[in-house]
């Protein structure tokens, strides 16, 4: 998508998922039109076929109940008493015969009555089969509306915790360990050795409550001579964009001096911090930096890896070796 339809950075993923789902979404529904359509025709019960009624369609307009002997024209001819027993007949087959059309004409209507009944069951279960399939394709839409929500839900959860953490590192402090600054002043017997820390603090809110532990070994090869000081600080606040300086001063015999100058011996400085944010509680800071001869002296200190089993100073001389 474009920037305008996306104009954040925490938006582009949301933004490119739905973009994805553009396509989903139309082949779905081009997909629950297609089964729409096949359970439709696969489910709709066939039609009834109504009986056609012919009753009566054929019959001649000039019938007579009782035959043609029943004519009354035919009656006049008759004698007196004949006549009579003649016009009887006719009666009883005339009333016959509309007694057996009106059970016809019921039959006929109770017929058309059970042919309506039959035409309105099959409208109802073409009703019932279509609102089946109009629910089937509510509830398909339902959970499809839920999935994308739940989609979207975690996308949105997702940018908004990258935005928090994103914040709190532009926010919290930042407190490292800048420079060092080496003064060297030789004595008779002796040689004093100033060391001025600076631990900076680089971000926008200050830094509360800062323990640090500083920690100066006489160090040959790998191993550790003797602690030359340890000064630990309390309660330091280092506002941002400011430093406070961490000053210390030890003594080394001129033979050890002699030593660092020529990178027999290094000085290892070990720096263990603690501090507090508005954010967040017992940030750490821990860095090890040794030097030696113009290194040392320049305050050009090296970063030195515990876990590395070679000191980091190139110059060092390893009498082991």
């Amino acid at each position: 998508m474009s920037g305008t339809n996306c104009p954040t950075p925490n938006l582009q993923r949301l933004c490119s998922i739905m973009t994805m789902a553009n396509p989903i979404k139309i082949s779905l529904v081009g997909g629950l039109i297609i089964l729409s359509l096949l359970l439709w025709f696969s489910f709709v019960p066939s039609g009834p076929t109504p009986l056609r009624n012919d009753a009566g369609a054929t019959s001649s307009s000039a019938y007579r109940a009782g035959g043609s002997s029943c004519h009354p024209e035919k009656l006049s001819k008759l004698a007196d008493d004949a006549a009579l027993a003649e016009f009887d007949r006719c009666a009883d087959a005339a009333e016959e015969h509309r007694l057996k059309t009106e059970d016809l004409i019921q039959q006929m209507r109770s017929a058309d009555a059970a042919e309506a009944s039959v035409l309105i069951s099959y409208e109802v279960a073409k009703m019932t089969l279509l609102g089946l399939i109009i629910g089937g394709l509510t509830c398909a839409a339902a959970f499809a509306a839920a999935f994308y929500a739940r989609l979207a839900y975690k996308e949105a959860e997702k940018s908004r915790v990258h935005q928090g953490t994103a914040t709190k590192l532009q926010l919290e402090p930042f407190v490292y360990w800048k420079e060092t600054s080496i003064k060297i002043h030789e004595m008779k017997g002796n040689v004093a050795i100033e060391a001025d820390a600076h631990l900076f603090n680089a971000g926008s809110t200050p830094a509360f409550n800062l323990s640090s532990d500083l920690k100066i070994y006489l160090r040959k090869g790998k191993t550790k001579e003797r602690l030359l000081i340890e000064r630990i600080t309390d309660c330091v606040i280092i506002p941002p964009s400011d430093r406070r300086r961490l000053l210390i001063y030890f003594d080394v015999t001129d033979s050890e001096w002699a030593d660092i100058k020529e990178y027999r011996r290094d000085v290892l400085i070990e720096l263990d911090a603690t501090f507090n944010s508005q954010f967040e509680d017992g940030m750490t800071l821990s860095e090890r930096r040794a030097g030696a001869g113009t290194d040392l002296t320049s305050g050009e200190l090296y970063i030195d890896d515990p876990d590395d089993g070679d000191p980091m100073i190139p110059n060092l001389i390893d009498e082991n070796s």
